[in-house]
């Protein structure tokens, strides 16, 4: 077949697919003169679909991108945007917010009204690097179509985009996915899921910098990647260092480098010397519940996430689910750290921080990051204050959102009040 005539083809499509969300939204705004009363544009949507003759607007926009995208653009670009997303967005345009190497954009005040502009610069960062991007939500709701993150999605018509990503519930067991991050991550996960004094023991102690060797030693004996270490190998190097008397992992006697064992060996020894019995059984304990996520089988998630964006639901209060979204965290941000990747242009992944509960913090995992093109939504100002260390707080953005407008830098600037809470159709509902 002729190339010109498939270019031809895919410009016709992109056409279709336009002209389809321009004509409804042409209806959406003449509804109340044209049938005497108002419809909502995702009605107009569906309508416009069966008349074109598909069964539902979902259908419509999924067959009419994939065959109008051009196959180096990914899913989340942004070619189309409802007036309410436009609205919000030329406010941010005009504020001339952005997501920075240099710290994190804090979004304060009521979260059903704060996460509007923070999702809309997230997305768009998304959409402007076409890369894919991280959203942690820390909530008790069961799904994310029962928080006010999801009443802006639909106000700003990303619902098709987020279809298409991966949604993690880290509270759940038997988690369908194959997670591996460095031993380092692992680590790190791990010990900002623990109380403050047992994660300050086992740093004092050495038993940190212990097990972060003791499981890279391991991985390298099973043959894995150092940046991609599995959580079988994880859970076996706990049992050995957790016990009440601690272990030397046997296997790793017959490593062919000497010197390195004998450093291993060298530092058990230090730490035996000096033992927290208590903070070693409080970690053993966090393990023993990780461990029962599963997190074996399915697909890659380390792999997964290069090219998809992820959404990962978490309760604050369960330690387990803690470790997972850290883990995911580290897979789109501390695996982007290092100067030979900045001299690349190459920079950590768009992460967006939600929190609905009814004392939200800034996770550990997070403040210890630098939290850099980082977008945090957790409620009003004097909350996020005491959650946020001082230190860290110099380097952030703050911006003051109210009721449909949001101060930043000393200027108020409205975006539509339309954007406000909205019952999901059932009919777009994801399953989570």
């Amino acid at each position: 077949m002729d190339l010109s005539f498939l270019k031809a083809l895919r410009a016709s499509v992109r056409l279709t697919l336009a002209s389809l969300k321009r004509d409804s939204k042409r209806l959406h705004r003449a509804t109340e003169d044209v049938f005497g009363r108002t419809y909502s544009l995702s009605t107009c949507q569906e309508a416009y679909a069966r008349a074109r003759g598909f069964r539902n607007w979902r259908e419509a926009e999924t067959i009419l991108k994939r065959g109008g995208r051009d196959s180096s653009t990914p899913f989340w670009k942004i070619d189309s945007r409802t007036d309410a997303h436009e609205t919000v967005f030329s406010s941010i345009v005009t504020a001339e917010l952005e997501m920075t190497e240099n710290g994190p954009v804090c979004f304060f005040g009521a979260q059903s009204d704060a996460i509007v502009p923070a999702l809309c610069l997230w997305a768009e960062s998304l959409s402007l690097a076409e890369i894919p991007g991280l959203l942690l939500v820390d909530t008790e709701a069961a799904a994310l179509q029962d928080t006010s993150l999801w009443h802006a999605v639909i106000a700003m018509g990303l619902t098709g985009t987020f279809d298409e990503f991966r949604f993690i519930d880290a509270r759940n067991d038997n988690i369908p996915l194959a997670f591996s991050t460095t031993a380092a991550d692992w680590v790190r996960s791990l010990l900002y899921a623990l109380p403050d004094e047992a994660r300050a023991e086992l740093t004092d102690s050495g038993f940190s910098a212990l097990l972060e060797r003791a499981i890279a030693a391991s991985a390298a004996k099973r043959g894995e990647d150092d940046d991609q270490v599995f959580a079988d190998t994880v859970e076996s190097v706990l049992r050995s260092l957790c016990q009440k008397s601690p272990v030397f992992p046997t296997y790793l006697f017959k490593a062919t480098d000497d010197t390195e064992v004998g450093s291993l060996r060298g530092d058990f020894d230090a730490y035996i010397e000096r033992q927290r019995p208590d903070a070693v059984a409080q970690l053993a304990d966090l393990g023993r519940l990780v461990g029962k996520k599963g997190m074996r089988l399915g697909r890659h998630l380390a792999q997964e996430s290069v090219r998809r964006p992820t959404v990962v639901l978490y309760d604050a209060k369960q330690a387990a689910s803690v470790v997972l979204a850290s883990i995911v965290h580290s897979l789109y941000y501390w695996r982007y750290i290092g100067m030979e990747l900045r001299y690349n242009d190459i920079y950590t992944r768009p992460v967006l921080f939600y929190s609905d509960t009814a004392d939200p913090q800034v996770p550990q995992f997070i403040q210890q990051s630098g939290a850099s093109h980082t977008c945090i939504v957790n409620g009003p100002a004097r909350t996020y204050a005491q959650a946020w260390p001082e230190s860290q707080a110099a380097r952030s953005r703050f911006v003051y959102v109210d009721s449909g407008s949001f101060v930043y830098a000393g200027r108020r600037i409205a975006f539509k009040s339309e954007v406000a809470p909205v019952v999901a159709e059932p009919s777009r509902a994801l399953a989570v």
